[in-house]
């Protein structure tokens, strides 16, 4: 009965109001079929677009504190509600798969309305969504990617949460089961870290030292799996709370760094 109700309530939409950033303009845009709610903040003569993808059950502000960094290093940003969030259609949560779809979407969008370059941001769901997108019919990678606590396998991070609140393992195998039932995904094959291996573009990974879902040996997997290309940050703080001014500027800063090195 635990497994069961966990299962419905992990997949349940989680819709809500949504305020826009100051100085921006509202946009929507399809992902299979399902009508996605956004924002953009344009700038003059910007270098580039940088997709803001924010994290499971929260919505397309959670990362608008990088909307002033970035646009001071001449970057428009576009920021969205993945299915199932904030103000976005959709009657379920699948924590990265489906949501995947919602990746190519928004990059697509971004290329088809202001032209390339178009890189990504991701945290958390919205990291691991981006590299299941790779694997996808249509998917392709950003010109840079900022990746911040993506999880490996959904296996391992619904077992972490599990060991959070010392409930045993035995019960997580139930949940998943339902949690499959309930979304057609078959948990044991939802492994965005198997797509590392196949990067080619500038790719920068962040976790949080003290992060409670993203422990060290799944830090350590990331970088066993990483291709040569890739960088690494290790940041102060949890699983959200390192969301500071500071990592900001941090994240924008990378996003500057990548982009002057491979050309804009």
């Amino acid at each position: 009965m635990l497994s069961r109700i966990v299962a419905y309530a992990t997949t349940l939409p989680a819709p809500r109001r949504v305020r826009d950033p100051v100085g921006t303009f509202a946009i929507a845009f399809e992902s299979a079929g399902l009508r996605l709610r956004g924002w953009v903040n344009d700038v003059p003569r910007a270098r580039g677009t940088v997709v803001l993808a924010h994290g499971y059950r929260d919505d397309r502000t959670q990362l608008a504190l990088l909307v002033e960094p970035l646009a001071r290093r001449g970057l428009r940003t576009l920021g969205f509600d993945f299915r199932a969030h904030g103000e976005s259609e959709g009657d379920r949560v699948t924590i990265g798969v489906e949501e995947s779809l919602d990746v190519i979407a928004a990059l697509g969008f971004a290329r088809r309305t202001f032209g390339e370059p178009v890189s990504y941001m991701g945290f958390s769901m919205g990291a691991a969504a981006y590299l299941l997108s790779l694997d996808r019919d249509g998917g392709g990678e950003a010109h840079v990617a900022v990746l911040d606590s993506p999880y490996d396998t959904l296996h391992e991070a619904i077992a972490a949460r599990f060991d959070r609140f010392f409930v045993p393992r035995r019960f997580a195998r139930g949940l998943e089961r339902l949690a499959a039932r309930r979304t057609g995904v078959a948990i044991e094959r939802v492994r965005p870290i198997d797509a590392l291996a196949r990067l080619s573009r500038p790719t920068h990974l962040v976790f949080a030292r003290r992060d409670a879902w993203i422990g060290e040996e799944t830090r350590a997997r990331f970088r066993a799996a990483a291709p040569p290309g890739c960088t690494f940050e290790l940041v102060e703080g949890g699983h959200q709370d390192h969301l500071t001014p500071r990592w900001a500027e941090t994240i924008a800063d990378a996003f500057g760094r990548a982009l002057s090195a491979v050309g804009e």
